[in-house]
């Protein structure tokens, strides 16, 4: 009798283990003909993850050798399609990052941190057969997260190569900032239809009157919307604007898992 997977998302694990895989990979084929640009939005335990690492596994160059092995008995693996095994794989796990550790005065340097440990496991352990000894000294040397990331993707577009980034539940940092800051948000519906938050409701002085990407409005002098510091959403928001706008053109294909779709229009 079969294994069950429970509470594991490493794809290979799961074929090499033989626990019970729910065969889902034609939807890979699916999802090529949809663009270079995907948003899958799912809620929590629905398998997100899982996917994600088999698509990363499929696409994989480094681990042609294996397509075999891994995606032998699975429809896609019996008829493949021209993409599979041709991309360099970057891959970022945004829920790693604990919001709880780093938020307030330190959540910037927080957020610099855990991308920063996100580019050295990506760089040592995803792809680290492809770099060489000296390429990544080079890469682990710079001072920011996001040079690191600029200097890998040169490295590999140099060598002719093109890249897949795969990112596993990018809105983690707001949803994890609303549950933990502000439970009661029934006046939210309010703040977001006309952008103007009162005195009541609450928000940061100069912010916006919805606690995402609503409208501008004034804001009132509370905290933030049901508690929420809206200035630690400011926070995550200008970070994810800053780092995917930055490289969303460097990537030949992206692949984004989330919860919600609240903070889309800052990427």
């Amino acid at each position: 009798m079969k294994k069950l997977p429970v509470g594991l998302t490493d794809f290979e694990t799961i074929v090499k283990d033989d626990y019970y895989f729910f065969d889902n990979s034609e939807y890979i084929r699916n999802i090529e003909e949809y663009g270079p640009f995907i948003l899958l939005v799912r809620p929590p335990q629905m398998g997100k993850s899982v996917f994600l690492q088999m698509m990363m596994t499929y696409y994989d160059k480094l681990r042609k050798d294996r397509f075999e092995e891994l995606f032998g008995n699975l429809r896609i693996g019996r008829h493949p399609t021209e993409l599979a095994s041709g991309f360099v794989v970057f891959g970022l796990d945004f829920s790693k990052i604990k919001v709880d550790r780093v938020e307030g005065e330190n959540l910037e340097n927080g957020l610099e941190d855990s991308l920063r440990r996100m580019v050295e496991r990506c760089l040592l352990f995803e792809s680290g057969d492809y770099f060489s000894q000296s390429e990544r000294e080079l890469i682990l040397s710079m001072d920011y997260a996001k040079d690191a990331i600029e200097l890998m993707v040169s490295v590999v577009h140099h060598k002719g190569d093109i890249i897949y980034l795969f990112l596993d539940d990018y809105d983690i940092l707001t949803t994890s900032i609303l549950a933990s800051q502000g439970r009661d948000v029934g006046t939210v519906g309010d703040t977001a239809d006309n952008g103007i938050a009162d005195d009541e409701v609450g928000g940061r002085d100069g912010a916006d009157g919805d606690m995402t990407n609503g409208s501008d409005g004034e804001a009132g002098d509370g905290a933030g919307v049901g508690g929420i510091n809206t200035a630690d959403v400011d926070i995550v928001n200008r970070f994810c604007t800053d780092l995917f706008k930055s490289f969303k053109d460097s990537f030949d294909q992206i692949f984004m898992t989330g919860v919600l779709p609240i903070t889309y229009n800052y990427l």
